[in-house]
This record gives structure tokens, sequence and C-alpha cells, in this order.
């Protein structure tokens, strides 16, 4: 579930900051303000569409998809017992690290910075939402290079790509039927 909770965080920044030129000028340093003008044009003019790994549809030039990952269980709590519910049902439980990545499809190597940075940003943005949606901890773990097949890729076919990786820790909780906690 993660890389919809991500999504829907990173779609949600992006659509701040491309409707928000002072914070979106706050993204990048160093630059002059006639680049970040050109930039935030660019930007508006190739918004991208966002996509998890499933979703059906035809992809266009400037996409964003956030692939979900491996989920890893921590920590399993004694006897696999967590807490007994208001209603009466046991329940177990869990602690799962879970990672996503995001994978930015663009035309330029200019939108490919842009997109990289309103991400980044984004993710913070809505580290908070998934905090409170009980991830526990969620992080921007970095990005990659391109890859040489993706290199020659963009050589010939004018695409760009550029991959992040986040992860998040969360506890899994799962309430037990009647039926489960009888012993034949």
């Amino acid at each position: 579930m993660f890389e919809l909770h991500l999504l829907s965080a990173l779609a949600n920044g992006f659509k701040y900051y491309s409707n928000n030129k002072p914070a979106f000028k706050t993204l990048f340093f160093g630059f002059a303000d006639s680049t970040l003008e050109a930039w935030f044009s660019l930007l508006n003019a190739n918004l991208p569409t966002f996509y998890s790994r499933y979703a059906q549809g035809t992809r266009d030039t400037n996409t964003i998809m956030v692939l979900g990952g491996i989920e890893n269980v921590t920590d399993k709590f004694t006897g696999k017992m967590l807490t007994r519910a208001s209603n009466g049902l046991l329940e177990v439980g869990y602690n799962v690290n879970e990672d996503a990545q995001v994978v930015l499809f663009t035309k330029s190597p200019e939108l490919a910075r842009v997109y990289h940075s309103i991400l980044r940003a984004s993710f913070e943005q809505g580290a908070l939402a998934l905090q409170k949606a009980g991830y526990y901890a969620v992080t921007y773990e970095g990005s990659q290079a391109l890859s040489p097949e993706e290199e020659l890729a963009s050589e010939e076919m004018g695409v760009y790509v550029k991959k992040l990786n986040f992860s998040c820790s969360y506890t899994v909780s799962i309430q037990l039927t009647k039926e489960a906690a009888i012993v034949s």
C-alpha cells in the first residue's frame, strides 16, 4: 500500500509546486531568475501523468511511475500477539519495512532535473500525512544515475529516465476472528 500513499503525496506536491512559482523557485539554488522562469514555464507546459505500476492507460513521455517494492518483516511480537481489541478479539502483528521506487520519464534533461527536485520536495511536504496514515518512518533514500541502456534510449528516442528511492516502516495489525482462536 505504500506506493499508493506515496503516489498521492507526490501528485499533491507536484500540483502545489506547479501552481506556486515562489515555492518552486526555492527548490533551486544558484540559478539565475531567468533560468528558473524558463524552468517553471517548461514544467507547466509538460506536467507529468502519475501512475502506479499496474495502472491502466497509455503512457505519455512525461510520466512519473511509482513502483511498489519489497516488504520485509523486521519485528514479530512475542507469540505474534499484539493486543486484545476493544471487541475482545485478539490482534496479531509485526513491524514491516517497505520500499518503493519512483521512475520519471521526461523529454529533456532540464525537465528531469525539475521533476527530480519537485519529487524530493513533494515527498517532504507529504511526510506528515504519510505518518498520520500509519507509517512511523518515511525516508527519501536518494536517486540513481542514468544506466547505460537508459542513456542510449535518451540519445536515440529523446527520453530521459531517473529513478528515486523511498522507504517506510509501519506496524501490521490483524484482528483474528473468533473462529481462528478456537483450537479443535
